[in-house]
């Protein structure tokens, strides 16, 4: 298997100039870029993945490390096909925020997509199975520790901004 060159960058996603294999340690003040991608259908429900037991069996949305030479919307575009099995082009990618998380900045992506259950083909090496949650769901994972935190990080920025946007209309 071929190592990840992944970039580093600051807080900002300034590229700092440095690149380090996937797995490596990443200094204090240095951060690797992940995405994220949240898929919700026209039920306001979210496609969630129960990540594979070699990933720790949690809770999961769709994402993935960001490769030297990659933009974050190419990682959201091949991570979806790869993961589950179905493609998104980037124009149906909506940029919600980033944040920083143990070394780890992550980009948010919110895409809007009808896809039943049985038209999913996961990658069984990374995920176990997928489910579609509404936020209740969502939030009850969470408080029982099942969500990963990222992932409870990153839907709380979605569900910040969708509020935002609502107040703006």
């Amino acid at each position: 298997m071929q190592q990840e060159l992944l970039e580093l960058c600051n807080e900002e996603g300034e590229f700092l100039g440095k690149t380090i294999l996937r797995g490596q340690k990443v200094k204090e003040g240095e951060f690797v870029k992940l995405v994220l991608v949240l898929i919700e259908n026209n039920n306001k429900q979210f496609l969630i993945q129960k990540t594979s037991k070699d990933r720790g069996s949690v809770y999961a949305f769709t994402g993935g490390h960001v490769k030297s030479g990659q933009s974050c919307e190419e990682v959201c575009v091949c991570e979806v096909e790869e993961e589950l099995g179905f493609k998104v082009e980037k124009n149906d990618l909506d940029f919600v925020d980033k944040f920083c998380y143990n070394n780890r900045l992550f980009y948010v992506y919110h895409v809007r997509k009808d896809m039943p259950l049985e038209k999913i083909h996961i990658q069984y090496s990374e995920v176990e199975s997928v489910e579609w949650l509404d936020e209740s769901q969502i939030k009850k994972l969470s408080g029982e520790n099942k969500l990963r935190e990222s992932s409870h990080k990153a839907f709380m920025h979605l569900k910040s901004n969708l509020k935002s946007e609502k107040r703006k209309a």
